[in-house]
Order: structure tokens, then C-alpha cells, then sequence
């Protein structure tokens, strides 16, 4: 804000900031060192900068609480789907980190991370798998025991381990029907299953319930199946897509959390209060991600909503 600021924050005593040529500052009120400094005070419109003010100062839910709803609904919905395929994107990347936890399991337990290594991925790996043995009680075989003597490199036992982790990341009946589904009823169908006889007159072994004897079939309900959708089927395809480059099977993943009935939570109810009303899981989801990594964090200037009410 002001150059004064330098001084304020330690900067001058910060060797990351000595190759600093040009100091930008809304007012230049003090000579920082020899740096040549450039205010911006007076040029440009005031009212920007102050309405950027009242939202950083805001003490409400979020910044723009009381004229978010005043957005026009385009503007709105072209922001919420590129939130929507920002968190899905985050959601891919800890599908990502799942699939190296399962080779580092394979890998660790078979004695392969037993060595010190320079190179980044197995290193990843090593400490991967560090906290699983420490957390897991996992035993480790000493890696003497596999063979690589007259075998070709591609049937080697590290390359087949590090297939097995792949085969068990993407691979499976249901996942193969869920990316052959051609909708988010028929990815819902996938979940309507029940729990055995035996549940049909318990809720927990050896105990029968006091009140009512009656069997009553313990089937996966809609809603825990809309919760499987949004944050196992959709994400696991998208990250399916991302990997192969293949974008329909990412437009599928969106489509089934547009397919699917929008979350009810403390968030959701908020946004709704303020004129900002979700009908589907992908706006849900977009709502969520733009209320944690752009309100909480008061990131209005990178916000299409911000800019548009700051203007």
C-alpha cells in the first residue's frame, strides 16, 4: 500500500528482496533505500480502490454478502462452472497422490524403498510408504529375495509391482461401469444395493434390537449414493480423463454432478440467503470451492464476481 510499508515488514533486512529494480506503491510516502518507486495514487479510479477496501474490511460472512445477488445470473454461472472444474481438478490431483500411495504400499513392502535415493519420485515414494509401516504396522521382505537374473527389464519384479498399483488405481468392475454409464441415474443404479440378510435384523453383532423385531432391508440410500457420485465417481473420472487426455470422459464427469440434486449444507444455505441459489451438485460443488479459496481468503480481486461489483 504505502512504501513506508518496506520498512514495516522487514523487507530491508530480507536478502529475498534485494534484486528487487521497481517498488509499486498506491502512496509513496517515504524514500525506500535506492529503489526507484512508482505510485499509483491518483491514477487511476479512486472508486475502485475504494470499494477493494470495503470488501477487504468486510466483517460479514463474506466480502460481497449483501450484493452478490445483484451479479447478473451469466456472470455468475460462467464463474461457478469454471469454480466446478477448478475443485475437480484438486480432487484429480488427491486421486493422483491415492494411486502413488498404492505404489509406494507395493513398492515398500516388497523392500524396493529400502535404499537412499537422489532421484525425486522414489524418494516420494519412500516417504509415502514411512507413514503407512509406521501407521499400518506393514512388514517389509527383504528385496534379495526377488529375482531379476535372465529375465527381460520389462517383466521385471518393480516394473509388474508398479503395473499392480496402476491395475488397482483404475481397474475394477465398477469403475468400468461407471465410465460406461451415459448418466448420473444409471451411475446411481450402480449404487442400489442392501446390506445381507443377516443386517435385515441387526444393527450390530450378536445384538437384536429391543424395540422392533421386524426385518427391514438396510438398502445404500439416495443420498449416500448423490455423496458417492460427487466425491468418488466424478472425481475419479475426471482425474480418468486428465490422465488419458481424453476430454468426454471430463465433460462426463461434469455432466453427472449437473445430473445430480444439489448438497444441503451450512454453505449452500448461506450463498442461498444471499440471493445466489444452486440447483444442481456441479454448482454445489462450484459454491464450496469459491467459498474457500476466494471469499474466506478475501480474493476478490481475482474473483469474476469481485471485479464485476468492485467496477
Amino acid at each position: 500500500m504505502k512504501s513506508s510499508d518496506w520498512n514495516r515488514h522487514g523487507h530491508q533486512a530480507d536478502k529475498a528482496y534485494k534484486n528487487v529494480i521497481l517498488h509499486v506503491v498506491y502512496e509513496n510516502d517515504t524514500k525506500v533505500n535506492d529503489i526507484p518507486t512508482l505510485e499509483l495514487k491518483g491514477h487511476f479510479d479512486e472508486t475502485l480502490f475504494a470499494n477493494y477496501q470495503m470488501f477487504i474490511s468486510s466483517k460479514g460472512w463474506i466480502p460481497c454478502e449483501k450484493s452478490i445477488g445483484q451479479v447478473p445470473l451469466f456472470t455468475r454461472l460462467s464463474w461457478l462452472d469454471r469454480m466446478a472444474v477448478e475443485r475437480l481438478e484438486g480432487k484429480s490431483e488427491t486421486v493422483t497422490k491415492i494411486l502413488n500411495a498404492n505404489e509406494a504400499m507395493l513398492m515398500g513392502c516388497a523392500g524396493f524403498l529400502e535404499d537412499d535415493f537422489t532421484e525425486d519420485y522414489p524418494l516420494l515414494l519412500k516417504r509415502e510408504f514411512a507413514v503407512m509401516k509406521a501407521k499400518f504396522n506393514l512388514l517389509t521382505m527383504p528385496a534379495e529375495r526377488w529375482r531379476f537374473m535372465r529375465m527381460r527389464p520389462s517383466n521385471f519384479p518393480t516394473i509388474r509391482l508398479a503395473q499392480m498399483a496402476q491395475l488397482i488405481h483404475k481397474n475394477g468392475c465398477l469403475f468400468s461401469k461407471t465410465r460406461e454409464a451415459k448418466s448420473g441415474d444409471e451411475v446411481k443404479a450402480l449404487f442400489d444395493v442392501k446390506a445381507s440378510e443377516y443386517w435385515e435384523t441387526h444393527w450390530r453383532f450378536n445384538q437384536l434390537p429391543q424395540c422392533d423385531s421386524r426385518k427391514t432391508a438396510k438398502h445404500l440410500g439416495d443420498a449416500t449414493a448423490n455423496i458417492l457420485i460427487i466425491n468418488a465417481v466424478a472425481p475419479l473420472l475426471f482425474c480418468y480423463g486428465k490422465l488419458h487426455k481424453d476430454e468426454s470422459v471430463c465433460e462426463t464427469a461434469m455432466q453427472f454432478l449437473e445430473e445430480t440434486e444439489a448438497e444441503d449444507n451450512a454453505i449452500i444455505r448461506h450463498f442461498a440467503q444471499c440471493g445466489v441459489k444452486a440447483d444442481n451438485a456441479m454448482q454445489t460443488q462450484a459454491l464450496l470451492h469459491l467459498y474457500s479459496y476466494f471469499c474466506k481468503r478475501k480474493r476478490c480481486l481475482e474473483c469474476r464476481i469481485g471485479n464485476v461489483l468492485m467496477k
